[in-house]
């Protein structure tokens, strides 16, 4: 069998409407809005654990998409885009504005953290999310008796390459919120 059979096996099974696409070298995802599972050629041609594993974890975002997760994401999406339309505005005002008090600096200053903060909840639901498809992959292997340990081992990556890219962004959310306030309030 082949990543992209499982694929289409996987959503005929659970009677979803995705649609598969064949992308670039290691482009593989799940697109929310379009209802589409890409597979890398790699993936989508390939037998081993890895592609098969690769795979199913792609339908498995297919699968969260069919229910109220869908709203969860849009919802954060959202968010996001109003936290940072609230960081490039306040982030002029503190550059531009000439008669900005050491209140109304400290005021712009708290607001753009604030915002930062708000992209947090977002990186944490995507860990959520990359972990329910993982488990969702998984156990769909398991039941077809294609789980293996290239598969395991493909997961156990993925995950770890996950959390820390996640990481990395809340740390730089961090960052950022500290060093915008350091600015403010000392000028340096």
């Amino acid at each position: 069998m082949t990543g992209y059979a499982l694929a289409k096996n996987m959503l005929s099974v659970f009677k979803l409407t995705a649609t598969i696409r064949l992308g670039k070298k290691r482009q593989n995802e799940f697109d929310y809005r379009q209802n589409q599972i890409t597979l890398s050629p790699a993936v989508a041609r390939g037998t081993n654990g890895r592609s098969l594993y690769i795979a199913a974890h792609e339908a498995g975002h297919a699968i969260q998409a069919t229910n109220t997760v869908k709203i969860a994401i849009e919802l954060l999406h959202l968010i996001t885009a109003v936290a940072i339309g609230i960081i490039v505005a306040f982030v002029c005002m503190l550059i531009f504005s000439t008669d900005l008090t050491e209140e109304g600096a400290l005021l712009v200053v708290t607001t753009i953290s604030f915002a930062i903060w708000g992209l947090v909840p977002y990186l944490l639901l995507e860990i959520l999310l990359e972990i329910d498809a993982t488990i969702r992959a998984k156990k769909y292997l398991q039941v077809i008796n294609t789980w293996n340990n290239k598969a395991r081992n493909t997961m156990l990556i993925g995950i770890a390459n996950m959390i820390l890219a996640q990481s990395s962004k809340i740390l730089f959310c961090i960052y950022m919120s500290l060093l915008i306030y350091r600015l403010a309030t000392t000028g340096v």
